[in-house]
């Protein structure tokens, strides 16, 4: 209250406010009573003017945004010099142990599973965890303990991996229509756009204008939605992971929303990333994360009929976006959109210059379609695609690229020429050691370099014969990272490796002794 403030000032020290949730917890409550609004301007005001006073108004970001448009005085307010949004991003590994300990300290579980969260092997498994979130902490550990539902670890981490319980009250009862509307477009934009893009995507809907855009960008941002310049242009994407797990089980569950993203798409790209997500895409590996799109099949197709053949809608090359179009045509069962990449790939000429992974793709596409009318195309296509694979680039790093693909597609290589790129690429490669053994580091062409490791790489003796390329390949970065990304905490000593991460948590062992 308010009153509070005012009721416990001192002109003679220094003091800070604090006014947690002043608009509500989790929705735009009525708190602000008749004229408050008017009277916690005027303490800001005061506040402000007195060097000795600190004062610190807490609210997230969609319910500040409501606010604005319900109180008028908040509105006419220019807060945004004073405005701090903290994003779940910012949270270092340090700032989110923090949050863990203070939440887990002052619960009322048990100490024993207090103390649980100590092990290192227990609370990396939360401030780790892509979807960390200080409120689902927060509400785990406010409820009471029940063992039939596993250990804390087991409980927090459980609820981190379903974002829905955090989501799905603010975006059903808090976000309008157009704010929706606005989040399943970022969602098929691969969850992150340029704003002129997003703008271009969204103005193609009839009841859309610039100011709509502006007025759900501001509800959204740092909540929803991060805005920050890439390039010195300005880019929205999805604040937090758990966001784009959420919009998928909200739209596996509710597709009406998708299916106005789809019958105004403007890029191929929403096509591709929408299809992503379908079980029978052969990449969905997000386990149970998934939507049936056959009840949006007709959607679906007239979007990918609209956009393949426009250059400006998509990042792939028109090859790229024939091989998509194939598995989603073959995936729905699309008649018209298959008949069309028919035609399009039947072009003498066309595959030859795409780009070379899509080239791949394309002559493993159609070797493999079960639909005549394809695989027809397919002798074609493998001879026009294997000639730009192993002739179209000439230079020294070319020969190097052939051997690549040549291994890649080795079922459809015959085998005379396949040695003989061998040849070439070794003797090259060859040449290329000497000049990183004994030469001037100037007369090698990192690139071309680069390329020749990549190409080595795929010999699991290689060593045996260049014993200095393993050495190379650290010097150039070749080598391959982890393909999950995740640290490796295997054998390492918590101490050293968490450092004062260690030292917060561990202090929960200080509480054991209570029970």
């Amino acid at each position: 209250m308010l009153e509070d403030a005012y009721r416990m000032w001192n002109a003679n020290c220094n003091q800070l406010f604090v006014y947690d949730d002043f608009l509500g917890q989790s929705t735009l409550e009525d708190k602000l009573y008749k004229n408050e609004d008017s009277r916690l301007i005027s303490l800001m005001k005061r506040i402000s003017a007195d060097p000795t006073k600190r004062f610190i108004c807490t609210t997230r970001s969609y319910i500040l945004a409501q606010g604005k448009t319900r109180y008028e005085r908040l509105d006419r307010e220019n807060f945004e010099p004073v405005t701090c949004v903290v994003n779940l991003d910012d949270y270092d590994r340090e700032t989110r142990a923090r949050i863990l300990y203070n939440h887990t300290f002052w619960s009322r579980w048990p100490a024993s599973q207090k103390a649980s969260l100590a092990d290192p092997d227990n609370y990396r498994r939360i401030i780790d965890h892509p979807n960390f979130n200080p409120r689902v902490i927060s509400d785990v550990l406010a409820t009471s303990f029940n063992p039939s539902w596993g250990d804390v670890t087991t409980q927090l981490v459980a609820s981190l991996d379903d974002p829905m319980r955090v989501w799905r009250h603010i975006f059903e009862n808090q976000l309008t229509d157009a704010d929706r509307v606005l989040l399943a477009t970022l969602f098929s934009l691969g969850g992150g756009s340029f704003f002129v893009h997003l703008q271009e995507v969204l103005l193609a809907q009839e009841d859309w204008d610039t100011s709509r855009m502006r007025r759900s960008l501001h509800v959204l941002d740092g909540t929803f939605v991060k805005i920050y310049y890439e390039q010195s242009h300005q880019y929205i994407e999805l604040s937090n992971p758990s966001i784009n797990d959420f919009l998928i089980r909200e739209m596996a569950d509710d597709n009406s929303i998708l299916r106005r993203v789809l019958l105004n798409a403007r890029s191929f790209e929403q096509v591709a990333n929408i299809w992503v997500y379908h079980p029978s895409s052969n990449i969905c590996d997000h386990g149970d994360l998934y939507i049936d799109l056959h009840p949006l099949s007709h959607e679906i197709e007239d979007a990918a009929l609209a956009t393949l053949e426009v250059p400006t809608a998509s990042t792939r090359g028109l090859v790229g976006r024939l091989v998509i179009a194939l598995r989603v045509s073959a995936g729905l069962g699309l008649s018209r959109l298959n008949d069309r990449v028919a035609d399009l790939i039947s072009v003498q000429g066309r595959i030859y210059f795409g780009q070379y992974d899509d080239i791949a793709e394309m002559i493993r596409e159609t070797a493999g379609s079960r639909n005549p009318q394809i695989r027809k195309h397919h002798k074609a296509i493998l001879i026009e695609g294997l000639t730009a694979l192993f002739n179209r680039d000439r230079s020294e790093k070319g020969v190097f690229t052939a051997g690549i693909y040549a291994h890649k597609l080795a079922e459809f290589v015959d085998e005379k020429v396949l040695d003989n790129i061998d040849a070439q690429a070794g003797e090259q490669f060859g040449h290329l050691m000497e000049l990183y053994e004994f030469g001037s580091p100037d007369e090698l062409d990192p690139d071309v370099f680069a390329e020749a490791l990549r190409y080595i790489s795929i010999f699991p003796d290689f060593y045996t014969n260049w014993p200095m390329a393993e050495a190379a390949m650290e010097d150039f970065r070749v080598e391959v990272n982890d393909a999950d990304g995740e640290e490796d905490y295997e054998d390492d000593d918590p101490e050293w490796s968490d450092g004062i991460i260690y030292e917060i948590m561990t202090a929960l062992m200080d509480i054991a002794d209570q029970d």
